[in-house]
C-alpha cells in the first residue's frame, strides 16, 4: 500500500472518532460541511455534487448508506459499504467518511456537526443525478 491509501484510509472514521474530530476542528473555528448518500455506481454528477458541497466551508464530512440500508433495487449496492467508503476517500474535496450504520444518524450528525447539510434538498448545491 502505498503513502495515498494510507492516507485516503484515515480519511474513514467511526462515529466515535469523527466526534472526537469534529471537536478539535470546531476549536480551530473550522466550518464544517456535511453530504449523505449511497454514492454506489460514483459518477460526475456526485463528483460536483461534492465539490460544490466542499465550497460550503472548510471540510466536507461524507457519509454514506450501509449495505443493509440501501434500497435501490436487486443486486444493490454494486460495491459494499468498505468499497464505496475507500472510493470516495480517495476524492480530494472530501475530508472525511463515515459509514452510516443506523438509520435515523442524520439527526445525530446535524446535532453533533451542527452544520451545512448538503444533500437534494440544500439549495445552491445541486444534487447527484
Amino acid at each position: 500500500m502505498d503513502s495515498s491509501q494510507t492516507g485516503n484510509l484515515s480519511k474513514l472514521k467511526s462515529i466515535d472518532e469523527i466526534s472526537m474530530v469534529v471537536d478539535d476542528l470546531r476549536t480551530q473555528g473550522k466550518k464544517l460541511v456535511m453530504a449523505h448518500g449511497v454514492f454506489d455506481l460514483l459518477h460526475m454528477g456526485h463528483v460536483l455534487h461534492l465539490k460544490s458541497a466542499k465550497s460550503e466551508g472548510d471540510i466536507l464530512f461524507l457519509s454514506i448508506t450501509a449495505d443493509q440500508f440501501v434500497n435501490k433495487g436487486p443486486g444493490r449496492p454494486v460495491f459494499s459499504h468498505h468499497i464505496r467508503a475507500e472510493m470516495l476517500a480517495a476524492l480530494e474535496y472530501v475530508d472525511f467518511v463515515i459509514i452510516n450504520m443506523a438509520i435515523h444518524i442524520k439527526l445525530f450528525y446535524l446535532n453533533k456537526l451542527s452544520t451545512t447539510f448538503a444533500d437534494d434538498n440544500t439549495p445552491g448545491i445541486p444534487a447527484p443525478g
